[in-house]
């Protein structure tokens, strides 16, 4: 049994609209990937089980310690493009492994929070984004690709929605 640690982020980037960000961002909440779950009990059924029903909605929120213009002005309210936020992160582990990690989203952001603003300080903001898209590649490997639009949910290189997409 091992006790060696791996895949521990020890620094990271983010990226709007493929402009990064290296040094202006503080914090990354990435994406929480989390099933719909539906309560059944059929008839004959001893008790009741949940059953998956997609996902609830993917959010994105990076706090950056800059007003940034080039972040404020992907905000359009009208606007129908999509933005892609991305997040590339080193890791590493025990015994010397280094590890490469891309998280790429497609989205809108829905909220830009200025904070409070104070002389002397940093103009920090935040910005939480609706995405529908996702992709996570660790060391070259695609680990899920999930895009809600295209009806695409690989996970592990298996396209798990290929069969409901063939029956539409």
């Amino acid at each position: 049994m091992s006790n060696q640690l791996d895949y521990v982020l020890q620094a990271f980037n983010s990226y709007v609209d493929g402009v990064g960000k290296l040094g202006s961002t503080e914090k990354c909440s990435t994406p929480k990937i989390e099933k719909v779950m539906e309560k059944f009990r059929g008839g004959g059924m001893l008790g009741t089980r949940q059953i998956a029903m997609g996902y609830k909605e993917f959010e994105w929120e990076v706090t950056f310690n800059s007003y940034d213009p080039q972040v404020i002005k992907q905000a359009g309210l009208f606007s129908k493009k999509s933005i892609t936020l991305s997040n590339t992160a080193a890791l590493d582990g025990d015994g010397g492994a280094t590890h490469t990690a891309s998280l790429t989203c497609r989205g809108q952001f829905m909220t830009l929070d200025p904070g409070g603003w104070e002389a002397g300080k940093l103009a920090k903001l935040t910005v939480k984004s609706s995405l529908d898209a996702l992709k996570l590649i660790i060391d070259g490997t695609t680990i899920y690709d999930i895009d809600v639009e295209a009806n695409k949910y690989i996970i592990g290189g298996t396209d798990e929605y290929t069969w409901i997409a063939n029956a539409l």
